[in-house]
């Protein structure tokens, strides 16, 4: 995981992102503190673009993809910041030299494998909870619980949308490209858990849904694009997420977009994001779901009471509407009062103190807030996945894309030739 920032407001648009990524291995995890995530997508125009989730692309490295895709472009600009995010997807979705046929297979497998091993772990989870203090299943009762998982899986995944691009012929033609990494994991089914070849046949439609549908793998790479088109005088933001792309078809989901013409001033966190989220609106997003939950869960301890007084038994099924109704009413008022409380005491002042905000001040708060989550993840128990130095760029549209800090593996006093290098050919 990782943790990007970007705050906005009517002349700048400043970035931050750590440095932190987690390899995993056959036989560990390892956490390094020294993975790039902020570049400038031209050398140029003052546009940046930051990364989350992965640094890879289709199995290529983040920094190979945006460098290559700068020595393309030259000095190019375009008209609008939207521009130069479909034309860096269009990139992604067509560079054939950087993204041959077989590494999107590649990749493609990758999805596959990894999703197919969070299948197993559930269904292994599934069997701990229903046996627990050290009972053991017979191997009818693996059987079941396998079964059943999947069959539930498969289901999932087959009643999301299927993506554009799809035809029956796309299936005909991913099937045997799918068919090794597919073989594997019918092999480990049958043995792990005791099913019959009938019983794996739809690992093949699994396969082929993780990445003809919409059904979120767990797989992206997210990209924040930022700055300003040819034609723009105020901060653009837009992002999206790039999960797989094989055979024309392109796994994208478009994610913030922000036109500060629009708003006075943005704060946009993407990957971990509960610890901005707090700064910014007083409480983490998830809490707000919690204290729904509650009430839905007060209602329906009061229904099942209800239910088990003789004396309302006649009218059980009036009093049980009058609670529904009751409960939505509730809900419905107490999200409402909480958004304007909300606004009116934390996001308002905030973004008004934003919007006044000179540059530096902007990198300042953009590296604070990327700090501020690291903190949270080093004192808490989980893995620091979140950390090491932290990269700030401002972005404005007179002076372009400015350097605040950065980090180099190498010195750059001892390197003079990198410099020339990077602007050779402008």
């Amino acid at each position: 995981m990782t943790s990007v920032v970007a705050i906005l407001n009517n002349q700048a648009v400043a970035l931050a992102a750590d440095s932190a990524v987690t390899t995993s291995g056959p036989y560990s995890q390892k956490i390094y503190n020294t993975v790039n995530k902020l570049f400038t997508l031209s050398k140029y125009q003052p546009v940046g673009i930051m990364v989350y989730s992965s640094a890879e692309v289709l199995t290529i490295p983040i920094e190979t993809v945006i460098k290559s895709y700068r020595q393309q472009r030259k000095d190019a600009f375009c008209l609008s910041l939207q521009d130069y995010a479909d034309d860096f997807l269009t990139f992604l979705k067509t560079e054939s030299s950087l993204f041959p046929k077989k590494v999107r297979i590649e990749h493609a497998n990758q999805v596959i494998h990894f999703n197919l091993v969070q299948l197993r772990d559930r269904i292994m989870r599934r069997l701990t909870t229903d046996f627990p203090n050290w009972g053991e299943p017979t191997r009818n009762q693996v059987k079941q619980a396998a079964r059943t998982l999947l069959k539930e899986h498969h289901q999932l995944f087959h009643t999301s949308n299927e993506l554009p691009n799809v035809t029956p012929q796309t299936r005909t033609k991913l099937k045997p490209q799918i068919k090794d990494v597919i073989d594997v994991w019918k092999k480990e089914f049958k043995h792990t858990f005791a099913l019959s070849n009938a019983d794996v046949t739809m690992l093949s439609e699994i396969g082929l849904d993780l990445l003809l549908r919409e059904y979120r793998t767990g797989i992206e790479t997210g990209f924040v694009i930022a700055g300003f088109g040819e034609d723009e005088y105020v901060p653009q933001l837009r992002s999206f997420e790039l999960e797989s792309s094989v055979l024309n078809v392109h796994k994208v989901r478009d994610g913030n977009s922000v036109d500060i013409s629009r708003i006075q001033a943005a704060i946009v966190p993407f990957a971990q994001t509960e610890m901005v989220e707090t700064f910014v609106q007083g409480r983490e997003s998830s809490l707000d779901n919690l204290l729904l939950t509650l009430i839905d869960h007060y209602f329906t301890d009061q229904k099942n009471i209800v239910s088990q007084n003789s004396a309302a038994r006649t009218n059980i099924a009036a009093i049980h509407s009058l609670m529904d109704t009751l409960c939505t009413g509730l809900r419905q008022q107490f999200s409402a009062e909480l958004a304007e409380f909300t606004k009116k005491k934390h996001i308002d002042p905030v973004l008004a103190t934003v919007n006044s905000m000179p540059k530096e001040e902007l990198a300042t708060m953009a590296e604070a807030l990327v700090n501020l989550t690291s903190i949270k993840r080093r004192m808490s128990p989980d893995a620091e996945t979140v950390g090491g130095p932290i990269d700030v760029a401002v972005i404005s549209k007179g002076d372009g894309f400015v350097w605040i800090k950065r980090k180099h593996y190498f010195r750059p006093e001892l390197n003079p030739g990198f410099e020339y290098n990077y602007f050779k050919g402008g």
